[in-house]
């Protein structure tokens, strides 16, 4: 029931519950308004309203929480509220499911297209499939509006027509007659009506020919079962001609070329058992006297006889297959509730009915009697194959195959064998066959087996499917999806087949949100406003035990009033330390019948249940290689040692940096005092430009005043300046 995307599907995820975030917002509509008001009320869902109210007085408060925290820690005094002994609160996450919207995603149709080994059949719920079949003809989103539009409605006829039928129908005629009902309820006239007629006749041609549709009912399980069988067992009876044939083929034509080294084989009588339409005209024994004599070369008798056996039994096989009908034995007195179903399934398979207890030796001692003569198949395939590659080695080959079994069986051949199927009612697992189911599934043996009502088993390969019955008030598909989102019952695999590394047999990915501790939902409500909010809220096991009303006492609704910091998650609350939880009280959302969305106390006993059954997640988690405690050590370790080279590798580039600028800064300095030293010894100053003596400037310099008047003025004997060199000769004179 998450409504996160799986990136793999099998061949029933087509039959999982459908996403409700969708639900909450999304309305169906029809071409004439007046018609919603003839929909069921059970189409539509409107998200709760988030419960409000001024908070309570300080000393109310105290005292209640006072007694909150007695309830919390013991588990008495609660309860989820009851309404004429039905239950009146349900997890907020269900409602839309619990509300009426889907009986799952039946009806659904299932195609009988007989394809190869590795194929499965295609499953498609109705809903599904008419969109499918419309895209193909309208999809443009202005096409074929009329019939889009009332799509929910046509649905909402295939599920009522459908719930009156109890066993598979063929589509077409199904369909078609849920068409024509749509148009007598419709009755659209004028252009409008003609456009939409012309869509319908469109959809017919579109529906599907073959297959079944598959209404909910208690025998669902056994339809599914009936419609899987004729479909595997079609393409594992190609598989295995598709492997003899050659090889017996391949056969004859050795034992033929022995023949032909027989001297006999070419005496008269031979000539003339192989040649009678020409005695008119040939002496048989004149030509048998020319005729060449046998080959030089003859195959050991041993080889021959192997030979010869192993193409008697090969050509056998369609008869010990027995045309790879599947076996199923069945507890009586589930035989004796599904008659109608038994029989439909008996078409496809060999069904022995036994007393409940005798179950598990019945297929114990049927799987060993059949796989000792399918053994026998085998080991003459192998054989043939070596034969032909010229491999076979008695010494090496002969005792392996004396003592060929199911256990010598590869993958391969597994694959080809019919299925061996246990029908038993659950509680004849839980409490008197325990113990013998126990060492069925340690023997190793490829048998399956189905577990009919709605307790889940915690084994390896037992899958629980369930029709109608089941848990009292909730959908059984509701149930069983619930069940593996709150982890009470993962689904995982265990293949040992897939190689010797552990983590490459474990497989959880079939399990919403395999990477977390909880799946997480869409959580859509009003506020009091009526403004649509949304939270992420994870699905918790107190989500999920919500449903049964065995745990109805380990809850309690907490009112608005009494709401405060210290009421938290559950699935935060058990992220906390103990000295962080011990004031916290853990919740979750739950919704009443008149739609309002509240709080409801979890126990500590439940709490611990919750606990357990996430340290169980944990475990399958790190089996499957999620969370590996070793992995993430590994990966610490890597990570520091990756640092500590980063860190190093850093510091000598530092290091060898400031070598660098050192270097330069000194290299620098060198150049600039050398070109320095080349200028000037490279200055010519004969170069220096001089003014005559006799020539007069044209603007003469005026020489400023001395700063103090006994000072002499200090002016430069030059050239330039005749009026200085007048005054030094008079003084030299």
């Amino acid at each position: 029931m998450s409504n996160e995307t799986r990136t793999e599907h099998t061949w029933l995820d087509d039959l999982f519950l459908e996403d409700a975030a969708a639900l909450f917002f999304k309305s169906a509509t029809v071409s004439h308004p007046a018609e919603e008001e003839k929909q069921s009320s059970s189409e539509k869902f409107r998200p709760p309203t988030l419960a409000e109210a001024a908070p309570a007085a300080a000393q109310q408060m105290k005292s209640y929480w006072k007694t909150l925290r007695v309830f919390f820690r013991t588990g008495k005094g609660g309860g989820l509220p009851l309404e004429t002994g039905r239950p009146s609160f349900f997890p907020a996450m269900v409602a839309p499911y619990l509300a009426g919207i889907h009986s799952g995603p039946y009806p659904c149709w299932i195609d009988d297209a007989k394809g190869g080994l590795e194929s499965k059949p295609t499953t498609v719920s109705i809903k599904n499939l008419l969109a499918q079949k419309i895209a193909e003809f309208a999809p443009e989103e202005n096409k074929a509006k009329a019939l889009k539009d009332n799509l929910l409605r046509l649905h909402s006829i295939i599920q009522r027509n459908a719930n009156a039928v109890a066993e598979p129908v063929q589509p077409n005629e199904f369909l078609n007659k849920a068409l024509d009902e749509l148009i007598l309820q419709l009755n659209l006239k004028g252009t409008e009506g003609d456009a939409f007629l012309a869509d319908v006749d469109q959809l017919r041609k579109k529906l599907p020919e073959k297959g079944s549709l598959l209404p909910l009912s208690n025998g669902i399980p056994f339809q599914m079962i009936t419609s899987l069988m004729g479909h595997q067992s079609n393409a594992q009876s190609k598989a295995l001609k598709n492997r003899i044939t050659p090889l017996t083929a391949r056969i004859h034509q050795l034992l033929d070329v022995e023949r032909e080294k027989d001297p006999e084989a070419h005496s008269a009588a031979a000539l003339e058992a192989t040649m009678d339409f020409a005695g008119a005209f040939l002496k048989f024994e004149e030509l048998a006297s020319i005729m060449p004599s046998g080959g030089s070369v003859v195959m050991p008798e041993e080889r021959l006889h192997r030979l010869e056996k192993v193409l008697q039994t090969l050509e056998q096989s369609e008869t010990t297959f027995g045309e790879h009908k599947p076996t199923i034995v069945m507890a009586k007195s589930l035989a004796e509730q599904y008659q109608s179903d038994v029989k439909n399934l008996a078409q496809e398979s060999n069904i022995e009915v036994v007393a409940d207890d005798q179950v598990f030796e019945k297929i114990k001692t049927t799987y060993d009697n059949r796989s000792r003569e399918f053994a026998e198949v085998f080991a003459a395939l192998r054989i043939a194959q070596l034969e032909i590659e010229e491999r076979y080695q008695h010494d090496v080959h002969g005792d392996l195959f004396a003592h060929f079994s199911a256990t010598d069986f590869e993958a391969a051949e597994i694959a080809l064998c019919p299925a061996f199927i246990m029908v038993a009612n659950n509680e004849n697992l839980v409490r008197s066959g325990l113990n013998e189911f126990s060492a069925l599934l340690a023997s190793s043996r490829p048998l399956k087996y189905l577990a009919l009502k709605a307790d889940a088993l915690g084994h390896i390969e037992v899958h629980v499917l369930t029709g109608k019955q089941g848990q009292s008030f909730t959908s059984p598909l509701l149930w069983t999806s619930s069940a593996v989102s709150g982890r009470e019952f993962p689904s995982f695999t265990f293949d040992n087949r897939k190689g010797p590394k552990w983590g490459s047999r474990f497989d959880i990915s079939n399990n919403p949100s395999p990477d977390s501790d909880w799946p997480a939902e869409i959580l859509l409500y009003t506020d009091a406003d009526g403004s649509k909010k949304e939270k992420t809220v994870p699905f918790t096991f107190a989500d999920f035990t919500a449903l049964d009303n065995n745990f109805n006492h380990l809850y309690h609704v907490v009112p608005a009033e009494f709401w405060s910091d210290d009421l938290i998650l559950l699935a935060d609350y058990l992220q906390l330390n103990a000295a962080d939880a011990y004031r916290k009280i853990p919740f979750i959302w739950v919704m009443n019948t008149q739609g309002q969305l509240q709080k409801a106390a979890v126990a500590l006993p439940l709490v611990q249940t919750c606990l357990e059954r996430l340290d169980f997640w944990h475990f399958l988690q790190e089996n499957a290689g999620i969370h590996s405690y070793h992995v993430e050590l590994a990966t610490e370790k890597m990570q520091a040692e990756y640092e500590q080279k980063l860190e190093a590798a850093i510091s000598a580039m530092k290091l060898t940096h400031q070598e660098e600028i050192e270097q330069t800064r000194d290299e620098s300095a060198r150049l600039a005092i050398e070109n320095l030293a080349d200028f000037l010894l490279d200055l010519d100053v004969t170069a220096v430009a001089t003014v005559s003596a006799d020539k007069t400037p044209k603007q003469p310099v005026a020489v400023a005043a001395p700063a103090f008047q006994d000072a002499e003025p200090l002016v430069e004997k030059t050239a330039e300046n005749p009026v200085n060199q007048s005054q030094a000769s008079e003084k030299r004179g």
